[in-house]
């Protein structure tokens, strides 16, 4: 929230006050987070890749993305190829909702 007791842009010697809130951690529904994971299909195959992933994390705010990127991966990918298809997502979204995971 920001209060100026000065006229934008007509008096730049005013002193203007500024008040900076911190912003609460924003918790998904899971239809949410199946809808956040699905915009970040880079190529709109289905299948959510490793880098995939960590745009998503990164853009989210979680940290390290790198290493909880790897963690998500690791979890849910069962066959072992480095994607997640449709049919995993759902287990995605499972795996963030358990940990926690927030959006900053």
């Amino acid at each position: 929230m920001s209060k100026s007791v000065c006229k934008p842009n007509v008096d730049k010697s005013c002193i203007r006050t500024t008040t900076k809130t911190k912003s609460l951690p924003i918790l998904p529904t899971e239809e949410q987070w199946l809808s956040i994971f699905r915009r970040f299909d880079s190529d709109g195959d289905g299948l959510l890749s490793k880098q995939d992933i960590a745009y998503a994390f990164k853009a989210l705010g979680v940290s390290p993305p790198n290493k909880q990127t790897f963690a998500a991966l690791s979890h849910v990918d069962e066959s072992g190829n480095r994607y997640i298809g449709q049919d995993k997502i759902g287990e995605l979204v499972q795996y963030v909702m358990k940990r926690g995971y927030t959006i900053k």
